[in-house]
């Protein structure tokens, strides 16, 4: 995987544990340019356009993923990354690859395509029966949003945590201002680290 020399902070979480209120807040308070996966190119706008099978899914979160990144430069906060396709097509591709060890494997080799991957991650880890109910207050829920697919996401993120060195994890479950001062903490913290003042 390429890192570059430019900071890439990516958020990551099963929906409705915060990411984009914490990204946006990241990108206001520290300048770091804001995006956000699926993309709104045209490839972003097919992933939501029909239920896909998850291996095309896959296949298309990875292109639009490529094709996003190409166009960004600078140091950027991401809402989602790479590693949301580890853990949400994940949850049903592991299966295929004889668990979730192999599939780990395999996506370490497919991701060196990436014109780059994030320096670092805050991980958003949170009560999936509680992110429901914040998403059931705030929009209709979308084809990835159902209880028992989140746990599995969330399992996936756990083995996430076990195996890369550079994933730091926040409690969702705290009310938002207190996790968006929390995660900008943390942020700048990453940030000194790459460039120490």
């Amino acid at each position: 995987m390429t890192h570059s020399s430019e900071f890439y902070l990516a958020i990551e979480g099963i929906d409705g544990t915060g990411k984009t209120h914490v990204a946006k807040a990241i990108s206001n308070s520290i300048g770091l340019k804001f995006i956000k996966e699926p993309s709104d190119n045209d490839i972003g706008k097919l992933i939501y356009s029909k239920s896909w099978d998850p291996r095309t899914d896959f296949f298309l979160f990875f292109a639009d993923r490529i094709e996003l990144l190409n166009g960004i430069k600078g140091d950027v906060v991401s809402d989602r990354s790479l590693w949301s396709t580890f853990a949400y097509q994940g949850a049903e591709l592991s299966k295929i690859f004889g668990g979730i060890d192999n599939f780990y494997s395999v996506f370490k080799e497919i991701s060196k395509m990436l014109p780059r991957v994030p320096d670092y991650v805050i991980l958003l880890q949170g009560d999936p029966e509680l992110a429901v109910n914040r998403i059931k207050k705030e929009r209709e829920f979308s084809r990835f949003e159902k209880l028992e697919y989140l746990k599995r996401v969330k399992d996936n993120y756990s083995y996430l945590l076990k195996k890369e060195n550079n994933f730091i994890e926040i409690n969702a479950d705290q009310e938002l201002n207190s996790l968006i001062e929390e995660s900008v903490s943390k942020a700048k913290e990453l940030l000194h680290k790459v460039r120490p003042l």
